[in-house]
């Protein structure tokens, strides 16, 4: 069926139903539908254009524009093969004789011949919005990167087929005015991770939801995409869903954003690769059942991780961040109950706008940080780790520009897990904790100190488990001072590892130094001879065992 040579005006009432398969419903060889030129209504009339319910190898329709003066009701297409668009889709704010409400639904493979809006919503608010759902692939027209936006309104969008599965688009824009409240799912976009699956064009972007969406549901396990990204829903928890198995976000040198809601994982672990771009994730990220998070931004341009709560609830397994250009933590890391759990994270860490709470100690996950750690630079944040039996190590500095709060490292007895700190402060400034140290407890298998400086301004505990050499001191000449505060090392010996000259200091002030244990020496080069200063000023110095037993 064909209509050419110019436009369509459908009357009073005078709905259009084209159905190119309808005597013979079992054949898969419905005939193809074009219509050459736009179609208009009077007074809400319908559109139904089909190639039969069964069949995929022919049976092509071919539209224009659809619905221009905002008088057709409803747009329902069928291709079995393929639905051309070669213009928008506009429905208008009342149903029609149907009854039904505006809508435009679209089942088969979709394909943008011209830069397209389906457009349902009706911003006046005294009609009524349509539903969008589309059912199969959407591609672009082969080279062309066409353009896809789609404005519901409050009603509900549904693409269930990957968007750019077979040839990408351009920029796509889903219900972005913050006033669309209405849900969105979709699926994959792109396929694969490779640069030529890429479902978007180098330069374009994708724009999908707004502060205003209900619910974003993400039901694909691929997500490839060659331009800036923004993924948003209202605010709230749970409210932007990854449904599918394992999906992956990959990006290439563009950046990527999860806004405004929180984000709910249900299969397996939730990857992004930005390959340069930054990371940013806002609201709480909670899972289903152990599930994994792994976010890296990749080595060049701007490499940056930005997240907010993760695993509230108990049910994040693993977490991995990878920040070339910086890490930020805005609130607190949870891990689930199940063995084998981890935070590990590269990157310089910033501690954003709160302080910080890791807790990994209900199964005994390890934390591990890579790389510095930092204060923002306005405000002085605290971190607080508790990993249980689960081992701590720090490979940076804790406080190499801007100083932290607080720091508590398994403060409390019955985490005994091993810890390492490398440094804390390095000296320019002096202190990189401002405010009360507490690194180890009584249970603490094995502390040490590998760095050459532990520079605090607060009361300042280093404890480990007694009668052993639990408290080992190994970098080059270490300085261990307070700004005039107390400074203890608590039940642990103390075994000195450096072959150089260890100084314990509390300042001029009246810090007092307290040393429960032995202070051991056992050089692994060298001589095996140690040195050791401590001054306390007028603070006075207690040591309750003896030095250079071994």
């Amino acid at each position: 069926v064909e209509f050419v040579g110019g436009d369509v005006l459908l009357a009073n009432g005078a709905n259009l139903t084209i159905h190119t398969n309808i005597g013979n419903p079992g054949s898969t060889n419905g005939g193809d539908i074009t219509i050459a030129g736009a179609i208009a209504g009077t007074s809400d009339e319908d559109v139904t254009l089909t190639t039969g319910t069964v069949g995929t190898t022919s049976g092509t329709v071919s539209v224009h524009n659809i619905g221009a003066g905002n008088e057709i009701s409803t747009i329902t297409i069928r291709g079995n093969k393929k639905i051309q668009l070669d213009g928008s889709l506009t429905t208008s704010e009342a149903a029609g004789d149907s009854t039904v409400a505006p809508a435009v639904a679209l089942t088969g493979p979709v394909e943008l011949v011209s830069n397209i809006t389906i457009d349902t919503d009706h911003a006046s608010g005294t009609g009524t919005d349509g539903t969008v759902t589309i059912t199969g692939t959407i591609d672009s027209i082969t080279g062309q990167d066409r353009t896809l936006t789609i404005d519901s309104g409050v009603k509900a969008v549904s693409i269930t087929g990957a968007i750019g599965a077979s040839q990408d688009l351009g920029n796509i824009t889903i219900n972005s005015d913050n006033t669309d409240t209405g849900t969105i799912s979709i699926n994959d976009i792109g396929t694969g991770t490779d640069a030529t699956g890429s479902g978007v064009a180098a330069g374009s972007t994708v724009t999908i939801g707004s502060t205003g969406t209900a619910t974003l549901t993400l039901g694909g396990t691929a997500y490839n995409i060659d331009g800036n990204t923004a993924f948003e829903s209202a605010s709230g928890a749970d409210n932007i869903k990854l449904t599918g198995q394992d999906p992956t976000f990959t990006l290439h040198d563009d950046t990527i954003d999860f806004l405004s809601g929180g984000v709910h994982l249900d299969l397996g672990t939730f990857t992004v690769n930005s390959q340069g771009g930054a990371i940013k994730i806002v609201g709480a990220v909670t899972g289903s059942d152990a599930e994994a998070i792994t976010l890296n931004s990749g080595t060049t341009g701007s490499a940056t991780v930005e997240v907010g709560t993760i695993g509230a609830g108990g049910k994040i397994k693993t977490v991995s961040l990878t920040g070339t250009d910086g890490v930020t933590l805005n609130n607190n890391i949870t891990l689930d109950d199940s063995s084998g759990g981890s935070v590990s994270i590269s990157g310089n860490v910033t501690l954003g706008s709160a302080d910080v709470t890791i807790t990994t100690d209900t199964a005994g996950g390890s934390i591990t940080f890579n790389n510095l750690v930092d204060s923002n630079d306005t405000t002085p944040r605290s971190l607080t780790l508790v990993s249980g039996a689960g081992d701590i190590a720090f490979q940076g500095k804790i406080g190499s520009v801007y100083a932290l709060s607080g720091l508590s490292v398994n403060a409390a007895n019955g985490d005994d897990g091993d810890i390492e700190i490398f440094d804390i402060g390095d000296d320019s400034p002096a202190e990189g904790v401002v405010g009360t140290v507490s690194i180890g407890n009584a249970n603490t298998r094995l502390l040490t100190l590998d760095g050459t400086n532990y520079d605090t301004d607060g009361t300042t505990t280093y404890e480990a488990v007694a009668g052993s050499d639990s408290i080992v001191i190994s970098g080059e000449s270490p300085n261990i001072t307070t700004k005039n505060d107390p400074l203890s090392f608590t039940a642990g010996n103390i075994l000195l590892k450096d072959n150089g000259t260890t100084t314990i200091s509390s300042g001029t002030g009246t810090g007092l130094i307290t040393i429960d244990g032995n202070i051991n020496t056992s050089s692994e080069t060298g001589s095996g001879t140690e040195a050791l200063t401590i001054e306390s000023g007028t603070g006075g110095i207690t040591i309750s065992g003896t030095i250079g037993d071994t």
